[in-house]
């Protein structure tokens, strides 16, 4: 009834008030977002995206998607064990959070010895407890019961892209899983994170006693056997875990581990230019996780930044023969997909393209790179 009255008007977006010219002063709805106009907006727009989903033929790439997605399973994986590692990508842009894509994160699941689920977390940007909290409750796990198997958090370098969530991932740590009786994490990163960790606890100290932590250079040689592989083999069923130096910034991490009773080898870059360190002990990897920051238009833009463009991260899968590529770390500047080489649309390619809350065993790999055509 109150806005029958002329002296009241219903705000919605866009809505003026002019004051002058005189001749002008008043309400002003003519660029306000109604309902109506917003209706027929998005009446307009699907119609537009139907129209070009028809012209691209996108139902029946769908349907063969669909088709290929139920014949990914292994006849022979009958049991739980081999439906392992399950990789989730909880943030796939760079720099800094959008709409559509966190900071790096990667969750990966693993089977310990004894048949337990267990968790590596590969990187912690900003957000990434929140990602947790989104998509472990889709999945019908609580994330307080993930962060139980979470074992290891591991991080590539100290750029704040690629461990500022690891304050709020601590903290609740610490309160959920080792203030109930649970182990701490076990945090393998560079010294300068520690320093900084260290340095923040004097203004909140609430995530303290929630890791032991292990510098990235201790990790480094493949064959030393110290107490940090002992847990990750004992915790993650992993009998090969190492770091490779990588050309970013200083004291930048790739990782590189094996389960040989899974039968698979992962590699991941963190962020890196093309390394043929990275390239030698990856060799034969079952899936290489790699960095693709930047189009190949921008190759200059990599150079200066150190990163890679989506060509020369492909190449390096190549050259490790890789089995299965999957690209991550976009620049921002590609809101939704970023700009790849024709080459990935092509039949037969093993690249796939990451987003965030895509979640995926190694049997997907044989159906994911048909995403991109799709998408």
């Amino acid at each position: 009834r109150i806005f029958k009255d002329k002296k009241f008007h219903r705000a919605m977006p866009l809505l003026r008030f002019n004051l002058s010219p005189p001749k002008r002063k008043g309400i002003d709805r003519s660029k306000a977002l109604t309902v109506e106009k917003i209706k027929n907006s998005c009446e307009s727009e699907t119609k537009i995206a139907w129209d070009y989903a028809v012209k691209k033929e996108i139902k029946e790439k769908l349907q063969k998607l669909k088709s290929l997605q139920n014949n990914s399973c292994r006849p022979e994986a009958k049991n739980i064990e081999q439906s392992y590692p399950i990789i989730t990508f909880l943030g796939t842009g760079s720099a800094q959070p959008s709409k559509y894509r966190n900071v790096s994160a990667i969750y990966l699941e693993t089977l310990s010895p004894d048949g337990k689920k267990a968790g590596l977390l590969m990187d912690s940007g900003e957000g990434t407890m929140g990602q947790l909290n989104r998509i472990f409750p889709s999945k019908g796990n609580d994330a307080s019961a993930m962060l139980e198997r979470l074992k290891v958090v591991w991080i590539s370098h100290s750029h704040a892209d690629h461990h500022l969530g690891l304050l709020n991932l601590l903290s609740k740590c610490k309160r959920c899983v080792v203030d109930e009786g649970g182990e701490r994490l076990l945090l393998i990163a560079p010294r300068s994170i520690e320093a900084w960790l260290n340095s923040y606890s004097k203004i909140d100290g609430a995530f303290k006693g929630s890791y032991t932590f292990v510098d990235s250079c201790k990790m480094t040689v493949e064959d030393e056997c110290n107490d940090a592989r002992k847990l990750i083999a004992k915790e993650l069923g992993l009998d090969v875990f190492y770091n490779i130096r990588v050309e970013h910034s200083k004291d930048s991490y790739a990782l590189i581990m094996r389960c040989s009773k899974g039968g698979w080898k992962l590699v991941y870059s963190g962020d890196a230019r093309p390394s043929s360190d990275l390239i030698s002990e990856g060799r034969g990897a079952t899936v290489l996780i790699h960095e693709a920051t930047f189009e190949d238009a921008k190759k200059s833009d990599a150079l200066k930044k150190r990163h890679c463009t989506a060509s020369e991260a492909i190449e390096v899968g190549r050259k490790m023969e890789a089995k299965n590529i999957i690209l991550t770390h976009f620049s921002q500047r590609y809101p939704k997909l970023p700009v790849l080489p024709d080459e990935c649309l092509k039949d037969g390619s093993n690249v796939t393209v990451a987003f965030d809350f895509m979640s995926l065993s190694l049997d997907d790999l044989s159906w994911t790179p048909k995403l991109f055509d799709v998408l």
